[in-house]
């Protein structure tokens, strides 16, 4: 789904201008990039926890180029859904 389809979406489910639901998902993508660069958690009730993990500089070899390629330190962000969105989702697929 894009950003637009899911701007259509939320005005589906509650009725208001687009451009404020465009407005929303701007300004929440910023505040998002803003606290996972600060290293902290983001817990977001009904939906689930954001976390910024730093991963250690490891080398690995490459089959292809037959060769080790070392791969520098880096953040990756982890997401675990809260347990209503896990049941949200799997009652769907059941019913």
């Amino acid at each position: 789904m894009t950003t637009d389809e899911f701007v259509h979406k939320m005005n589906e489910i509650r009725k208001d201008k687009i451009y404020r639901y465009q407005e929303f998902l701007n300004t929440f993508a910023e505040a998002l990039r803003e606290v996972m660069i600060s290293g902290e958690r983001l817990n977001l009730n009904q939906v689930g926890t954001f976390l910024p993990v730093k991963v250690k500089e490891k080398k690995m070899y490459l089959p292809v180029k037959e060769e080790v390629v070392t791969i520098e330190e880096h953040v990756v962000i982890k997401f675990n859904p809260a347990i209503p969105l896990k049941k949200a989702c799997n009652s769907e697929k059941e019913g």
